[in-house]
């Protein structure tokens, strides 16, 4: 059983998933925003075991640019797709431009290509690989939860239009999410949570196509 809390970090609202292994106690964290003091402080307040992992669904700088604050102090391996790596070095690909932030500096400790199973204790992660809002976009399944990164939005789905996204390949990405069995909880990278059930009925980019 896994327990998940979130807190939401930066002005571009990017939401953090603190994980909990409840058998073994063992820790992970979905993206890694910036954060600021009251935000390290609750990190601080829920991170009480080890933090084993560190999940990236893509390598943007608003789910990367706290890795430096947060591994400092808790650790963690830092998990992303072959395809983003180099984002976690390279300040155009991780788009800071955008951005008058500093660039990144890190390196990755578990490359990932897709359709790896990571455990945290007893808890079972699956990793998707979803191109489209970037080249090694993933997804994250553990039990009847999807952590969507920006692929999956409610109602909407992640930008295509930045260097590496691509129309089609979030087309098919969200396909195969949504081919997923069971009604799974989505938990994306911004905004609120939403259902697979929901967004098979709702989601215009699922209906009608991206």
């Amino acid at each position: 059983m896994i327990d998940i809390q979130k807190i939401t970090c930066s002005a571009l609202g990017t939401n953090l998933y603190i994980l909990t292994d409840v058998a073994s106690g063992k820790q992970a964290i979905v993206d890694c925003p910036p954060v600021r003091n009251k935000q390290l402080q609750f990190l601080t307040e829920k991170l009480t075991g080890k933090l084993e992992y560190i999940f990236l669904t893509h390598g943007h700088f608003d789910h990367i640019l706290g890795l430096g604050d947060v591994q400092e102090r808790f650790g963690g391996k830092i998990v992303i797709h072959e395809n983003d790596e180099e984002c976690l070095s390279d300040h155009e690909k991780a788009l800071c431009r955008w951005m008058p932030v500093n660039p990144p500096h890190y390196k990755a400790d578990v490359v990932l290509q897709g359709g790896e199973v990571l455990e945290l204790g007893e808890s079972r992660f699956e990793v998707l690989h979803t191109p489209g809002h970037t080249k090694g976009s993933v997804c994250y399944k553990c039990e009847d939860v999807l952590f969507s990164g920006d692929t999956l939005f409610r109602e909407t789905c992640g930008r295509v239009d930045f260097p590496g996204g691509d129309a089609n390949e979030m087309q098919n990405s969200l396909n195969r999410l949504v081919a997923l069995q069971g009604d799974l909880r989505v938990l994306p990278g911004h905004n609120e949570e939403t259902t697979l059930s929901h967004e098979r009925q709702y989601n215009p980019y699922i209906i009608n196509g991206v």
